[in-house]
């Protein structure tokens, strides 16, 4: 069943659209779909929700993020987590 879809317009740099056509390639998609799946990826993240098909050690794992902020950047967790 196909879904209702809407058409966006994106602005991008040329090196950053190249990355999401080569990752949609590698996983066999499209950029549309990877660009969905990225949204709603990150918005389960910002609201920590954690879908039923996770692994019970990845939902274990969340609750170990303890003062983390949205606002951190990668190398801020990771200096953290040191």
């Amino acid at each position: 069943m196909k879904r209702n879809t809407s058409k966006i317009t994106l602005n991008a740099l040329p090196e950053t659209i190249a990355m999401a056509k080569q990752l949609a390639s590698e996983h066999k998609t499209s950029v549309s779909v990877l660009f969905a799946k990225f949204i709603r990826d990150l918005h389960q993240l910002e609201h920590l929700t954690v879908p039923s098909h996770f692994h019970y050690a990845v939902k274990d794992l969340l609750g170990s993020a303890d003062g983390w902020t949205k606002d951190m950047s990668y190398d801020e967790i990771i200096r953290q987590a040191k």
